[in-house]
């Protein structure tokens, strides 16, 4: 009897279980997607833009599953901040982990609307839309807008539930569309500092008679202020 070469044997064993690893993996019916979980995404537009750019569903190889190349297509998406995908091959669960951007203003909302801005300068629409609640910033870059925001932020919660737009000019110096008794008033407000004191002489101004007709207040020079 003929004795076959160890080696030999060892190699076909080898690729053996190779072809039935790719073929169980790659192509049998047993490691398929069993469920897809999206986590993290807001709005069920959101998800459904998710859902749609991945085209991962039930019955998809898990193997065809691409979790970088998917993460990477997610993410060119500007209001989505980060991802992170995993595959589970025993309970055959793809988990999409998405984290949103946060929007803190409308940005250019009479030219785009439902555009908003982040904390970091990102300007993204958001499936859905975002709250209308949101402040309202008018800037010709990111950089104003997210100057015109953290001015917003400065001013008292009792002023600025009256600001609807805050613009910024290209020189820096801020405007406010402000709401006084259901009366609109213009702001010219100059630049971002003293906006405590600002913010005091406006409101003594308005309490005044004599200005109950007003449309306008210049507090670029807070101690020297303009009303007309």
């Amino acid at each position: 009897m003929k004795i076959r070469n160890p080696r030999v044997i060892a190699i076909a064993g080898v690729a053996s279980l190779f072809l039935i690893a790719t073929y169980l993996f790659g192509w049998s019916q047993i490691f398929v997607v069993k469920e897809v979980s999206i986590k993290g995404a807001p709005t069920a537009e959101s998800r459904k833009a998710v859902t749609d750019s991945i085209s991962v569903a039930p019955g998809v190889k898990m193997a065809r599953v691409e979790t970088r190349s998917l993460a990477r297509r997610l993410e060119s998406f500007a209001w989505i901040e980060s991802v992170d995908i995993s595959r589970n091959w025993i309970s055959r669960k793809v988990s999409i982990e998405i984290s949103p951007r946060t929007p803190i203003a409308l940005f250019n909302p009479a030219t785009s609307p439902d555009t908003s801005i982040d904390a970091q300068g990102k300007v993204f629409r958001f499936p859905g839309g975002v709250a209308t609640s949101l402040p309202k910033v008018e800037a010709n870059s990111a950089k104003n807008g997210i100057a015109a925001i953290a001015l917003f932020t400065e001013l008292p919660e009792d002023f600025r539930s009256g600001i609807s737009l805050m613009s910024v000019r290209s020189s820096g110096a801020f405007s406010v569309s402000y709401r006084y008794k259901s009366r609109p008033i213009g702001i010219s407000w100059g630049e971002g500092k003293d906006a405590a004191l600002k913010v005091q002489v406006i409101q003594a101004l308005l309490e005044l008679p004599e200005n109950s007709k007003i449309k306008s207040i210049d507090v670029s020079a807070p101690h020297a202020p303009i009303v007309r």
